[in-house]
């Protein structure tokens, strides 16, 4: 069995702008620089480093909806042919109050990614749904749990496509002194429509944001 040793680097610049024009609405800009001494995460110890910039408008037409339009483009320093750009939204409701007991959060997202050719066979399109109920046992305690779908189809091939459920539950204590403690469990299991050949070792699923 051999060790494997990952070493990350990361610096971070992100910039928020309001748009009066607009009403509620904002603009981000990120931009990240990251070092990893293990680029796929296993044995083969690929130094690399990349960058990563995204664009981000944010669109609020009622209080509890947030819609965001994102782009984002990645570059590598070494592995030039892994760039890949992709573009997508989402949608995030909040239906309740908060001055309910309970909090209901549902959100939903789609994105594309595209690849330079020689590795167009990773293009695919990512499409997230989740949701999660919490409950306020105490002023200091929160109980939550909900579960999260995420779907990944290939264009070229439908040989890769896959999707993964995530189950969670957990709580939060709010302690004295400003502090805070914050559990949560987790199952997740990933189903393959149809495996042929051999996987590749690029994660493509987006990012989920924190659940209430």
């Amino acid at each position: 069995m051999r060790l494997v040793k990952i070493t990350n680097v990361v610096l971070l610049l992100w910039l928020t702008s309001a748009v009066p024009a607009l009403g509620n609405a904002s603009f981000e800009y990120g931009g990240k620089w990251t070092y990893t001494s293990n680029l796929f995460g296993y044995s083969s110890d690929v130094v690399d480093a990349y960058s990563t910039n995204s664009v981000t408008a944010r669109l609020y037409p009622v209080p509890q909806v947030e819609v965001s339009l994102t782009s984002n483009y990645v570059n590598y320093r070494d592995s030039i042919d892994l760039w890949n750009a992709s573009a997508g939204g989402s949608i995030a409701f909040v239906p309740l109050p908060s001055s309910s007991r309970f909090s209901l959060y549902l959100y939903g997202s789609f994105n594309g990614y595209v690849y330079r050719a020689s590795h167009d066979g990773l293009d695919n399109n990512t499409s997230v749904l989740s949701g999660s109920l919490g409950y306020r046992l105490h002023d200091r305690l929160h109980v939550r749990g909900g579960v999260s779908l995420n779907s990944t189809r290939y264009l070229a091939s439908d040989s890769k496509d896959q999707q993964f459920i995530d189950l969670f539950a957990g709580f939060n204590a709010s302690l004295p002194w400003s502090n805070a403690f914050d559990l949560e469990i987790g199952y997740s299991f990933a189903e393959y429509w149809s495996v042929v050949g051999r996987r590749s070792f690029i994660d493509t699923r987006p990012e989920v944001p924190d659940s209430v």
